[in-house]
């Protein structure tokens, strides 16, 4: 699946820019030119350079996709470097019109988005802009292509930047075992060195070699564009020509290359890495994309690991409790490429999910699948292709791909039609042909020495370390040596529970408003600065809370933590930053009121809290975000920002006590705090609402059943999030009924929100219109029964199971665990709550949960929304 080809690639290798935070990969073309349908004509310049246009005048938007038919297949006799990667990675750092720093500014003034990515074959760069700036664009782009300067120090810069995503790719298990898989699956170079290169031949390269590589291969008739938004062909055309009139066509290398082996015998290749649940990877040769067999490996991979009902996922997480959790994917380059199934796992069990999954395998291969559960795995591979097609990028990005692995930029509508085609005799051949016993690769890795069951999630079951500076702000420090990251947190109590209609968005404004700049440090200063190292940084802002998020790595943890409280304690809120980050809430305000499940919740939940702030959405009301403006940004900022008020948490690689004087150092001087009144808290409504939305241009609909819900500090939370799992998880009845059973959705789910005054309990699911009223009904009698009848005891346990593993999963990181244990800290539950999760669920007993059900989710206090589609 080319979809998941992308993802990939951007997992393995990190090769998105970390400081150009868009990228939108697609794979569902929609019609083409004169020969086309749908408005998509194609067109070859008089240089070389192929234009594929797409009408598209929905949104007042334009996307431009360009494809450079050159990757790390190409690197010649710079073979493994890295070089394709990073001249992608400098035609961001200046041209002779745009010094640095000029282009991420310019996109940023134009309401737009720019980003650049690598892989074996090709290197693409996307740009998103309001059409009215198409022709701005254009000499933007072309300006990129044409006349980089590879400035010697931004060069060095670059390479150390690329250097720090290598060490970190190596420090991230899930990406780690990727690579190794790809090394072992690939035995023949190039196709088993990583795109982003080995580090010592990275450091190797020189400008002339950067400079040679750019001028073999960016030449206009080596690339493709394409184009789709707001605008017509023809002046598509015209600008693009006189933007090109003396861009000439030159010749570029033929790259001769080896066919990609096949894995031939039977390999296994283990090793110990500092991980808690061990990972494994098995694969077999596949097919490459244009294949007339990648669409029934697609179906396969659908069949055996995507979603909770797959066979994998169904037999092996759900009943025999082998795995945490497991996925398949097809992954179908231009050439050969690869089948792999993918698990998490207790390192005991590795023997038994091996020989587990070779059984569904030759189970494959003899027994012929039922139509109902092909026609699933169709509908899911089908409608996860259509899902993409809603934006212009991800149609520019089609067209681009499409037309540059085959020649056709209908190939996706072909390749659908394909996937509808495939029967059971097809699977059963495939299973035959590409998944032979003695070509099976298995890549493990184990957690280093024996594998204890943690007594406690997280990286590290030592104990978080709390003290108080002499100005009252409370931090947290938990030392984790087994990797060399570091995560600093600095949680702020605030957030939409302290707004009101005419201002509300405040807080989510503010918290983006905080990398936009300081008193010594540009917005484009501080991201140059973090990427440079390697390190990230992001901000966040929720209904009772706000504030900055950072990882870096070890030896950048001074750097990192002085530049964090720089933009904590001196935020300035430019003008010019505050206009553009309303534009683009208010863009993701009306993209959200397209967004049919976005839209039913926040309908919910306006209808369920009544007056009370949660009822807000945290992004606003464009009327609301219109009003805000730099005044009230920081009044209300230094109105939150007090010591007693602030949370810092510094997890990982750390010497405590050079992180005791850095906290010392950098957070002493926030202000001590001054009284805040807190909200007024109205409880929830208590009558029941039957809420009905019409949004005819969907081709589904949502039904949505609400309740109000427990605060943070009530024991019942435990409860409602049980009896959640024992709803929505797999294995549930309710999950059991209306996807196993009725086939009536592909997506169901539920949650259980606590706040620090109320929350709300949550169950959805989506469904074809026609089909919206029985999926109420099912739910509600599933409700219902849940209240007057004893619960299966073994349901109780799967859904126990489920919800641990799901939270021991969820915090194995420094940052996610850092994050938790700050909140916990800040909302009064103390830093080390985290740990009584496992106690307080195996505490829970089914008469325990039939109470909390009738408590809680009483019809009478209900909320169902269903929003139907057509």
């Amino acid at each position: 699946m080319k979809y998941i080809r992308e993802q990939l690639v951007s997992l393995l290798f990190g090769l998105v820019l970390p400081w150009l935070v868009f990228i939108a990969q697609g794979y569902a073309a929609a019609g083409t030119n004169a020969a086309w349908p749908q408005g998509i004509s194609t067109h070859t310049l008089d240089n070389g350079l192929t234009v594929i246009v797409q009408e598209n005048h929905q949104q007042q938007l334009i996307a431009f996709e360009i494809i450079v038919k050159t990757g790390s297949l190409f690197e010649q006799n710079q073979q493994g470097s890295g070089i394709a990667h990073l001249v992608e990675h400098m035609l961001f750092k200046g041209t002779r019109l745009r010094p640095v720093g000029a282009i991420e500014r310019e996109v940023r003034s134009l309401g737009g988005i720019i980003n650049g990515y690598t892989n074996h074959e090709y290197t693409g760069y996307t740009l998103v802009l309001p059409a009215h700036n198409f022709d701005r664009g254009v000499a933007l782009l072309t300006d990129m292509l044409r006349n980089p300067v590879f400035d010697e120090l931004e060069l060095a810069k670059e390479k150390e930047v690329i250097g720090s995503e290598i060490r970190m790719n190596r420090d991230d298990p899930q990406r780690y075992i990727y690579d190794l898989f790809f090394r072992k699956a690939y035995g023949n170079a190039p196709y088993n060195l990583p795109v982003i290169g080995l580090e010592p031949l990275l450091r190797q390269l020189q400008r002339s070699d950067v400079i040679e590589f750019y001028r073999r291969w960016y030449v206009p008739n080596n690339m493709t564009m394409a184009i789709s938004g707001d605008i017509t062909a023809a002046a598509a055309l015209d600008t693009l020509r006189r933007a090109c009139a003396d861009y000439s066509m030159q010749p570029f290398p033929q790259n001769a290359l080896p066919a990609a082996a096949r894995v031939s015998g039977p390999s296994h290749y283990e090793e110990t890495y500092p991980v808690q649940n061990a990972r494994l990877v098995i694969g077999f040769s596949g097919t490459g994309l244009t294949d007339a067999d990648a669409p029934v490996l697609d179906i396969i991979a659908a069949l055996l690991g995507q979603g909770e009902s797959s066979r994998l996922y169904s037999g092996l997480v759900k009943k025999k409790k082998l795995l945490y959790s497991v996925d398949a994917f097809n992954y179908t380059p231009g050439f050969r490429g690869i089948f792999a199934i993918t698990g998490v796992l207790e390192n005991s069990n590795k023997n038994d999910v091996i020989d587990a999954v070779a059984e569904e395998l030759e189970r494959l291969k003899k027994t012929p699948v039922g139509r109902k559960e092909l026609d699933k795995a169709k509908s899911m591979c089908v409608s996860e292709y259509v899902f993409r097609q809603e934006t212009v990028e991800s149609q520019a990005s089609s067209l681009a791909s499409d037309y540059v692995y085959s020649n056709d930029p209908l190939f996706s509508q072909r390749y659908r039609s394909a996937l509808q085609k495939v029967n059971a005799g097809d699977i059963q051949r495939c299973a035959r042909t590409y998944f032979p016993a003695d070509s099976m690769i298995t890549i493990m890795l184990s957690p280093e020495g024996a594998a204890p069951k943690a007594e406690s999630p997280g990286p590290n079951s030592g104990p978080i370390k709390p003290f108080r500076l002499d100005n009252g702000v409370r931090v947290l420090l938990k030392q984790n040596p087994t990797q060399p990251v570091v995560s600093i947190q600095v949680c702020i109590g605030g957030g939409t529970r302290w707004e009101n209609e005419s201002d509300n968005g405040k807080f989510r404004l503010l918290s983006t408003m905080l990398l936009s700049g300081t008193k010594t440090r540009s917005a484009a200063a501080i991201a140059e600065s973090f990427a440079a190292r390697g390190a990230l940084i992001s901000s966040f802002s929720g209904y009772n809370s706000f504030g900055i998020s950072a990882q870096c790595l070890k030896p950048d943890f001074s750097a990192t933590i002085e530049a964090l409280s720089d933009i904590v304690l001196n935020p300035v809120f430019p003008e010019t930053e505050l206009k553009l980050q309303k534009s683009l809430t208010l863009k993701n305000i009306r993209m959200n009121q397209d967004d049919i499940f976005e839209n039913s919740l926040q309908v919910l939940k306006k209808n369920m809290f009544g007056s009370y702030p949660y009822r807000l959405d945290p992004l606003g009301t464009e009327a609301s975000v219109t009003a805000l403006n730099r005044e009230q940004l920081a009044a209300t900022y230094r109105k939150f920002l007090k010591a007693q008020n602030v949370v810092v948490a510094i997890f990982g690689d750390i010497d405590e006590p050079e992180a005791r004087r850095f906290a010392d150092k950098f957070f002493s001087s926030i202000p001590a705090e001054e009284s805040l009144n807190q909200p007024l808290f109205c409880e929830p409504q208590k009558q029941a609402q039957n809420l009905f939305i019409q949004q005819p241009d969907k081709q589904q609909a949502v039904v949505m059943f609400g309740f109000p819900g427990a605060d943070v500090h009530s024991n019942d939370h435990y409860a409602l999030e049980l009896i959640n799992a024992l709803l929505t998880s797999p294995g549930s009845k309710l999950y059991e009924h209306i996807r196993e059973r009725e086939g009536l959705s592909y997506a169901l789910g539920g949650s259980s929100v606590s706040g620090l005054d109320s929350g709300y309990f949550l169950v959805y699911a989506a469904t074809a219109p026609a089909n919206a009223g029985q999926v109420r009904s099912i739910i509600e009698a599933e409700i219902a029964e849940l209240i007057r009848t004893p619960v299966d005891e073994k349901l109780i346990a799967n859904a126990r199971e489920y919800s641990i593993g799901q939270h021991r999963i969820g915090l194995q990181s420094n940052t996610a665990l850092s994050f938790t244990a700050a909140l916990d800290e800040l909302y009064g539950r103390g830093a080390e709550y985290y740990r009584q999760y496992d106690t307080r669920m195996n505490e829970l007993t089914g008469d325990m949960l039939q109470k909390a059900a009738a408590r809680y989710l009483q019809k009478e206090k209900s909320v169902v929304v269903v929003t139907n589609g057509q």
